[in-house]
């Protein structure tokens, strides 16, 4: 493992939450690709909601609740670029995908938003899958 792969790590690890959270914001405001998809404009309605992301996420699943959605990525691989090129598999990476993907959501439908993680791959699961609330 070359240093910069090393250091990486050692920040995953020695990181709180908070910091590598902080991460994910910075991740996400320096992600273009995001920046081009559409806000939603309608009612709170999950049902619609689901409609309008499916459109524009057409990879990911999408499961209602009371309040919000369950997505899952639906996918076998991280999408995270250090763990796509093999920097890192380190799962404390997955408190940056979790703010990375509150400041998606909330860009996306106009609203406040919480996640919840349910499953990740670099936690040992099948895809990654995360609990969206929408907040009032």
């Amino acid at each position: 493992m070359e240093f910069h792969e090393q250091w990486i790590n050692w920040v995953l690890e020695a990181a709180d939450e908070k910091t590598i959270s902080k991460i994910g914001q910075s991740c996400f405001k320096n992600s273009d690709w995001v920046k081009n998809f559409p806000t939603y404009s309608g009612e709170k309605d999950i049902q619609e909601i689901i409609t309008f992301l499916q459109e524009i996420l057409p990879n990911f699943n999408y499961q209602p609740t009371e309040k919000g959605f369950i997505v899952d990525l639906n996918e076998k691989q991280c999408f995270c670029p250090l763990v796509q090129s093999g920097i890192t598999k380190n799962p404390n990476l997955c408190h940056c995908t979790k703010t990375f993907d509150q400041s998606m959501y909330e860009r996306l439908l106009n609203t406040n938003v919480s996640i919840k993680v349910l499953k990740t791959i670099l936690k040992g699961d099948e895809s990654c899958v995360f609990e969206v609330t929408l907040q009032n």
